[in-house]
């Protein structure tokens, strides 16, 4: 357990004690996000680049690389407004090309399970929603259009695509509920804080008025 907070402590990068807990959770999150992302695209990148398929090792090493400098860069700046705008960014480009060409390890879209699981609790609720149902308008998009239209794609079967849609919208609705109930949980520990510090503010202005 110490060798995970160790290792989770990492993407803190520095953050500024001024920043709310709750803040500070969600750039903990994109941190570990972006680098989680960086490291399955440049491992796909590499493999791609080591059985000579340079049409995925290109690009993937470039968005490996985008990720990379987001990370290092715009991730140790707390309150930068364009870190979380080029993570979303990054992630629908490259989840997107897994989506249409499959990536070199034949995973391909199963990446963009990790999507909602990250992007819900980062963004809020409603915002997450708005941009995981955006990937999978995206992702069907792409499965259903790009791959009819641009030859020399490894056709994916109607099975495959029902299965997909079937486990990312599950992910998407676990996501949703886990941060819901993450809310509710925070609002009602707000109400008990303000309900005994009423409590004790009573009990004072009675004792100071005797």
């Amino acid at each position: 357990m110490r060798f995970l907070n160790t290792l989770v402590s990492l993407f803190k990068l520095d953050l500024d004690d001024k920043l709310e807990l709750e803040e500070r959770n969600r750039i903990l999150l994109s941190n570990l996000y972006n680098f989680l992302m960086f490291l399955i695209v440049f491992a796909e990148g590499i493999y791609a680049l080591m059985t000579e398929v340079i049409l995925y090792a290109g690009p993937l090493l470039l968005f490996s690389l985008l990720y990379l400098v987001n990370f290092l860069f715009l991730g140790r700046q707390s309150r930068s407004t364009y870190y979380r705008f080029f993570l979303l960014l990054m992630s629908y480009l490259s989840l997107g090309f897994f989506a249409t060409f499959g990536g070199s390890s034949g995973l391909g879209a199963a990446w963009s399970l990790l999507f909602p699981l990250f992007v819900i609790p980062i963004l809020g609720k409603h915002k997450g929603a708005v941009h995981s149902l955006t990937m999978l308008g995206i992702i069907a998009f792409a499965m259903f259009v790009l791959t009819a239209i641009i030859p020399g794609i490894q056709a994916i079967s109607m099975s495959q695509k029902v299965i997909f849609a079937g486990l990312y919208i599950s992910m998407f609705f676990v996501s949703y509920a886990l941060q819901y109930i993450s809310n509710e949980v925070i609002l009602d520990k707000e109400k008990i804080m303000l309900n005994s510090q009423n409590i004790s503010r009573t009990q004072d202005e009675h004792i100071s008025r005797l």
